[in-house]
């Protein structure tokens, strides 16, 4: 069955979602090929789920002796974009993020122009030296593009 589209994509450019490693293991596979918007709402599904894994768990902090403030994502691969966008794409307030080979989309370079606005959080700043108040204390933000990753606290 196919997931039903995401009420909040955070995927922008669905249409350039990667197809290079998932067409190989479809064939391996002997799946018929698909287009890149398929798997960017796929990809969105997943994010959905694990969005909806974090607040069932902190819906139930309690029964599961769990500090709600403490939560933390992660995973590698598909699983570290999983833990990405679900944190940041679809704000579901953790303490932490960790993405191990997780691959992301890159910003187009018109993004990087001014910098004005947090990536993770959206939040409008003066400059790029403003640390941000997000969970009030500085956040590492993790940027991958054409040219490789660099990290930048804010």
């Amino acid at each position: 069955m196919d997931p039903e589209p995401s009420l909040e994509p955070v995927l922008t450019r669905p249409d350039e979602v990667p197809m290079s490693r998932v067409s190989v293991m479809r064939a391996e596979m002997g799946l018929p090929p698909i287009e890149p918007s398929d798997m960017a709402r796929f990809m969105e599904a997943a994010f959905d789920d694990v969005a909806e894994a974090v607040r069932f768990v902190k819906a139930r902090h309690g029964d599961y002796g769990v500090d709600p403030e403490r939560i933390v994502l992660g995973g590698f691969s598909a699983g570290g974009r999983c833990a990405a966008y679900a944190a940041y794409g679809k704000r579901v307030g953790v303490a932490g993020v960790f993405s191990i080979s997780g691959p992301l989309m890159p910003v187009p370079e018109a993004a990087n122009a001014n910098r004005l606005n947090c990536r993770c959080c959206g939040r409008r700043r003066a400059n790029d030296s403003e640390e941000s108040d997000f969970v009030g204390r500085p956040t590492f933000v993790l940027e991958v593009d054409a040219r490789g990753a660099t990290g930048t606290s804010h």
